[in-house]
């Protein structure tokens, strides 16, 4: 199956990768490794992808999906206690709706949630939100606005850069080379800059998106 959404872990040295329904983990080494089905407190009937994790590598957060009754793509987290990673549960609202929440992404120091949703209130059909914790409570997520939103489907974020300062995501809007293209933006005193496509060295006619940039940002992983 096709490789989606890798995910680098602690200093670069681990894989979490995804065969499109659930998570396994890998050791990025020149040897082949072995997959490891990370087991039934993580993955579940439904697709479980896309993790992110903050410094301390304890708390994770994947989207999850057909959980409730009425089915759905949620936000889960999950706990590392003892070795051992706790029952995933739903993240509530304001993150988990009714509407679609897929690709969360943790800032280092896991005081802010990103993620994709198309619930009311955005540019475009998909866009990028983020949510801050305060006193220990996920607040109401904000729409990140232009240049990173657009009226077309953003989403895919990642960021590279000691604060963050590079942002890398996926959208279909108007001057890229085919359905999904990568684009990347600066953020210079404080604000994001224009939106620039990286151009048909990594974009095509086809479809690239979940691009993953290295912590020293001088690699780009992508799925094609």
């Amino acid at each position: 199956m096709k490789l989606l959404t890798p995910a680098l872990i602690a200093s670069g040295l681990g894989l979490l990768a995804f065969n499109g329904l659930n998570a396994q983990r890998s050791p990025l080494s020149r040897a082949q490794a072995q997959a490891v089905n990370m087991g039934a407190a993580l993955n579940a009937a439904g697709r479980d992808s896309e993790p992110t994790f903050g410094t301390d590598r304890r708390t994770m957060y994947f989207n999850c999906a057909d959980r409730r009754p009425d089915g759905g793509n949620d936000i889960c987290t999950s706990t590392l206690v003892d070795g051992q990673w706790s029952a995933a549960e739903i993240v509530p609202a304001p993150i988990s709706t009714e509407y679609f929440e897929v690709e969360p992404l943790l800032s280092p120091d896991g005081n802010q949630l990103y993620i994709m949703s198309d619930r009311p209130g955005g540019m475009g059909s998909m866009d990028i939100w983020v949510s801050d914790k305060v006193d220990g409570e996920w607040t109401e997520p904000r729409n990140l606005g232009a240049p990173i939103n657009s009226p077309a489907a953003d989403h895919c974020l990642y960021f590279t850069g000691p604060d963050w300062s590079v942002a890398y995501w996926t959208s279909t809007r108007p001057g890229g080379y085919g359905g999904n293209d990568i684009w990347r933006s600066e953020r210079v005193d404080g604000v994001w800059q224009e939106a620039v496509n990286l151009g048909p060295q990594i974009n095509s006619a086809g479809s690239e998106h979940h691009s993953l940039p290295s912590a020293d940002g001088r690699s780009l992983y992508i799925t094609a």
